[in-house]
């Protein structure tokens, strides 16, 4: 059977790489609301000013988490209840050390680096309790002085080691002046995909913007195998896509293509009210009653992307 999927992306679809299996099922409803809540938010944003956008929910959540964890009495309420936190301080580092471990668990084709960095300014004092919960979440705590130029060098060297130099610049030194506390995240991640693009296939082909409109021809990397998608998802308003990583197929990228007439926010809002249990579930159908001969043709750009949002306002108005 030979299915045609062509997946000519519109402005940006959703690219969310999640983590199948039990993390990516059984992912608390508070904290998945927030992921899509935020992805949500950013794409009405960015679709104000017609741009792309990448991001990962879960590393602002993370990082999130460490306020909350040093917070008290309406603050510890109130982020809580934004992040999605409904059960106890030691399920939730239970849940977290089970994720981080699951992603650490990197092979030969996947790889995986994250870094928590929590830099606390010269002679601020910080309970031992708090730093006996950041050694357990394996966050690093670093004194430095946030007045010499010298803090921003280091914090700038912690990111550029931690990516492999593809974010060699986090911070200016006046981002950092007179601070007291700054928390730092950053998610490296290298994949082969199981089933990998021939570049001879590369081609252009016309890409489309949210309205329908040809707006250029790009690379398009074509590919005809034995993938999984789902087209049927109710309430959805998009296809689905699955491209596994490695081949223990414990990753994979998801690919969100709006239906004609729908926009980015449109579908972002309508798998916060789903959640991923029906696309996974549609995925999983689809391989159970798909022959083995099952073949499907995808079109998708060859595509780099940079994004540099200020997330603060959208924290405060939206979250």
């Amino acid at each position: 059977m030979m299915t045609r999927l062509l997946l000519v992306l519109s402005i940006m679809c959703i690219v969310l790489p999640m983590v199948l299996g039990k993390y990516g099922q059984q992912l608390p409803q508070g904290i998945r609301d927030f992921f899509f809540d935020l992805v949500q938010h950013v794409s009405v944003e960015v679709e104000k000013a017609d741009r792309n956008f990448m991001i990962s929910p879960f590393s602002v959540w993370s990082l999130l988490v460490l306020l909350y964890e040093g917070s008290a009495g309406r603050t510890y309420d109130q982020l809580g209840q934004t992040l999605g936190i409904n059960f106890s301080d030691e399920k939730l580092r239970r849940f977290l050390k089970g994720v981080n471990l699951y992603l650490a668990s990197n092979d030969s084709d996947v790889e995986i680096t994250m870094l928590q960095g929590l830099y606390i300014g010269t002679g601020y004092p910080i309970k031992d309790s708090y730093r006996n919960v950041m050694q357990n979440y394996k966050v690093d705590l670093v004194e430095i002085d946030f007045n010499s130029p010298d803090a921003a060098v280091q914090i700038n060297e912690a990111t550029n080691r931690s990516t492999r130099g593809l974010i060699p610049y986090t911070i200016l030194p006046q981002d950092i002046n007179g601070a007291r506390m700054f928390l730092l995240s950053s998610l490296y991640f290298k994949g082969q995909w199981k089933l990998p693009f021939n570049k001879s296939l590369t081609r252009e082909e016309p890409f489309y913007s949210e309205s329908g409109e040809v707006i250029g021809k790009i690379p398009m990397m074509v590919q005809s195998a034995n993938f999984a998608y789902v087209s049927n998802i109710e309430g959805l308003d998009g296809y689905v896509l699955e491209l596994p990583y490695g081949t223990q197929e414990r990753l994979a990228m998801f690919v969100v293509l709006p239906k004609r007439g729908f926009k980015l926010s449109d579908v972002a809002n309508n798998l916060k009210t789903l959640g991923l249990r029906p696309v996974l579930q549609g995925l999983e159908d689809f391989r159970k009653r798909a022959s083995e001969d099952n073949r499907v043709e995808v079109i998708m750009p060859r595509f780099m992307t940079s994004t540099d949002l200020a997330l603060t306002g959208i924290l405060k108005q939206h979250i």
